[in-house]
């Protein structure tokens, strides 16, 4: 009856049918436990094929369980060194790397490794052939035999033994979950030159392999080389016995949504995505870990799409089905809470966000050592929600664990020695620490990155600070941001001329002009030694240096590098875009300051045709400009023009910014200053009236603000009573009422 419980369970699992399957060999393992006991070999036979079928349709957990016991009867009736305790070790080995425990999963492949190449090197010197030697005669070798025989053969046999490879691959996906890239690569390699030497390019085991490397190359972010990777199985799949509709082609679907995610191929990733989680359901329904996985990509997808509310309907179904596989605790569970905290975070759902991240945060923290980049990064997470709700204090407690933990990854010291008194002194000993220590040149893309990661933190650091308006604290993380960007083996020119701007804006609003321009020019620099002279980044660093130069008095060497960033941006974007207009302005302004009052109303001319042109001749930028213009006629003494400028100027303002604007009241008295000069007191009496107005419904107005726009229209009224009339107009005016004032 055994027996044909057996093959019953054999033909079952053939079929996909792992559930009667199961059934058929828990009968089988419960007639032999009562007829034979716990310590038979076919008894462990048994545990081996439930465990199998765990693994393949879960839970883990079970699957575990039943492996364990057969590696333990298998252990200890057949020896340390069966084929049998090695197919167990190796079974045992995916599976803990499946479920993360890649320690585990290492030490199991590394013995079934061991057995396998003592079993198989064994057989290879049993069955290699005597020479025999006559004379003229050849010796005829064995085909796989390339050379002549001698011991290496028989190793190279071993190795290239389809059970030896299995192993060898399996421990290759441990070396790529561990980020041991290379390792990997090397075994991937190795395994598939064997494969494709023994079964030819279209074997279903290339195919296996195509999909490891190609796991690999996205882990490198060389998705392009793993979208070609997972065609090729795609075809071998395909076009082999196994068919396009096999579960295999199912989840290589998958991976290749995955990797056309990665590059932004939406449409692609999301035709596939659908493709392989329809298969999958047509094989094994909505309960299969590969079908949680498949939908997990289109979460990504989503998500990416903006769509996030069906991101996050597909996350809960992710984490659903990954806890009846796994448990609730499993690092997949916690990846898939990182994923529901940035969809909740993008809909401004912060509550759930933070729910989310911390559940992320406590599993990783089950699995991963607490320097690692996962935990880290959550970190960094939960201060990017912190600081997005206005909860500075929370943003700067998770910034700065996450800044710990970095440096104890990069400096290696423990994580009580870095928690000092004083921040900025330990920041500043581990990035000086982090300057000479010597990398091998396999290692510095990554030491390059993880210090990226740390001037990341402390740029988010200084942010906070910032944000609390301690610009001193600020500028010290900043400087200290700057200090680890060019820690970095590999230099990120945009990050650091990026740090150094930022540096410059801050020492320039504390008034530290001097320490403002060096911090600028360092920017300048770098932009030029990687971008060139002539690109629009270089042009609004010089209109920044510039900036600083007017605002010293140095007007000459303002007006150098204005010139010099109109060229450029002439050069980069033609004459009439808005990056011309406002440098265009800033010239008019230093020429209005030395007097040039004819070139500065030419310079404010062609400001303002480019802003008509591009925004309309009511947009808010033509009445500051006209504004501006109104300055220079005032300056001029052409009081018809000035007040022609300010009129339009003022409508503009009333009609684009609100009612209590400071700006309309500023330009209504200065309306009100030309109407006076002009000797229109009733009209000067009106625009003031209006700049009152406008004062008191401002909430930055004091009490003196008031006052003394109070003040100046007692003194028109006074004006208009001495004058004996109402109304009186210059006789030099002869510009036409309500004319449209263009250059």
């Amino acid at each position: 009856m055994c027996q044909k419980m057996w093959i019953l369970g054999d033909v079952y699992f053939a079929q996909g049918d792992y559930n009667r399957a199961l059934q058929s060999y828990m009968e089988v393992l419960r007639v032999r436990e009562i007829s034979l006991g716990s310590k038979y070999v076919l008894v462990a036979s048994a545990h081996y094929n439930i465990g199998l079928l765990h693994y393949k349709n879960g839970p883990y957990a079970k699957a575990r369980s039943a492996l364990m016991e057969a590696l333990r009867i298998r252990r200890e009736v057949l020896g340390d060194a069966h084929p049998h305790l090695a197919s167990t070790l190796h079974l045992l080995g995916v599976l803990l790397t499946t479920m993360g425990e890649l320690d585990d999963a290492m030490c199991c492949l590394l013995g079934a490794l061991r057995i396998r190449r003592r079993v198989f090197d064994k057989k290879e010197k049993e069955n290699v052939p005597t020479m025999t030697t006559t004379t003229n005669t050849t010796t005829t070798m064995p085909d796989v035999i390339v050379n002549d025989a001698s011991s290496t053969d028989s190793k190279e046999n071993t190795e290239s033994n389809p059970l030896v490879l299995n192993t060898k691959l399996a421990i290759g996906i441990v070396h790529r979950k561990r980020g041991d890239l290379e390792e990997a690569f090397s075994s991937f390699q190795s395994v598939l030159r064997c494969r494709i030497r023994q079964f030819g390019h279209d074997h279903h085991s290339v195919a296996e392999t195509l999909r490891a490397i190609a796991a690999a190359c996205r882990d490198a972010s060389e998705h392009e080389k793993a979208i070609e990777a997972l065609k090729e199985s795609l075809r071998i799949y395909r076009e082999s016995s196994l068919g396009g509709e096999s579960l295999e082609a199912a989840e290589i679907m998958s991976l290749l949504a995955l990797s056309y995610l990665k590059l932004g191929q939406h449409d692609e990733s999301d035709k596939l995505c659908n493709e392989a989680l329809t298969l999958i359901e047509t094989k094994v329904g909505k309960e299969h870990i590969l079908y949680a996985q498949g939908l997990k990509i289109l979460g990504d997808l989503r998500q990416e799409q903006g769509d996030y509310s069906k991101a996050l309907d597909a996350y809960e179904k992710v984490i659903q089905v990954s806890v009846i596989w796994h448990d609730s605790k499993h690092l997949g569970v916690g990846d898939t809470c990182n994923a529901v905290g940035n969809a909740c975070f993008k809909k401004g759902d912060f509550k759930e966000t933070e729910e989310s991240f911390m559940e992320a945060l406590h599993i990783e923290r089950l699995w991963l050592d607490d320097d690692n980049v996962s935990i880290y990064t959550t970190l960094n997470n939960l201060g990017h929600m912190h600081y997005k709700n206005k909860d500075l204090d929370q943003a700067l407690k998770s910034y700065t664990e996450s800044l710990y933990l970095q440096m104890k990854r990069l400096s290696g010291r423990q994580y009580d020695q870095l928690m000092g008194p004083d921040l900025l002194s330990t920041t500043r000993e581990v990035i000086a620490e982090i300057q000479i220590i010597q990398r091998k040149d396999d290692e510095m893309k990554d030491f390059s990155s993880a210090v990226g990661n740390l001037a990341a933190t402390l740029r988010n650091i200084a942010l906070v600070h910032q944000d609390k308006a301690d610009l001193d604290m600020a500028l010290e993380v900043y400087n200290l941001t700057l200090a680890a960007r060019k820690a970095q083996p590999i230099r990120d020119n945009p990050a650091i001329a990026g740090t150094a701007e930022t540096i410059g804006m801050l020492q320039f609003k504390k008034g530290n002009h001097d320490a403002a321009m060096s911090a600028f020019h360092e920017a300048l620099e770098v932009k030029k030694e990687y971008q060139g002279n002539n690109t629009i980044d270089v042009a609004r660093t010089l209109n920044n240096l510039a900036n600083m130069h007017f605002s010293k008095g140095s007007l000459e060497e303002a007006m150098a590098m204005y010139l010099e960033a109109l060229e450029i941006k002439r050069l980069c974007l033609g004459n009439d875009s808005e990056d011309v207009a406002n440098t265009l302005n800033n010239i008019a302004h230093v020429m209005f300051t030395t007097g040039r009052e004819e070139e500065s109303l030419k310079a404010y001319g062609e400001v303002l045709r480019i802003r008509q042109s591009r925004q309309g001749n009511d947009c808010l930028a033509v009445g500051v400009t006209l504004g501006n213009m109104a300055d220079v006629y005032i300056k001029q003494g052409n009081l018809a023009m000035a007040r022609t400028c300010l009129e339009q100027s003022l409508q503009i303002r009333k009609t684009r910014q609100s009612s209590n604007h400071i700006e309309n009241a500023r330009v209504a008295e200065s309306l009100a200053l030309v109407h006076g000069k002009l000797g229109e007191w009733s009209k000067a009496e009106e625009a003031l009236q209006e700049a009152l107005q406008s004062r008191k419904l401002h909430p930055g107005s004091s009490e003196s603000n008031i006052l003394d726009a109070m003040n100046r229209i007692t003194f028109v009224k006074g004006q208009i009573e001495a004058s004996g009339r109402s109304e009186e107009v210059s006789s030099d005016v002869n510009v036409p009422k309500g004319q449209i004032f263009e250059i």
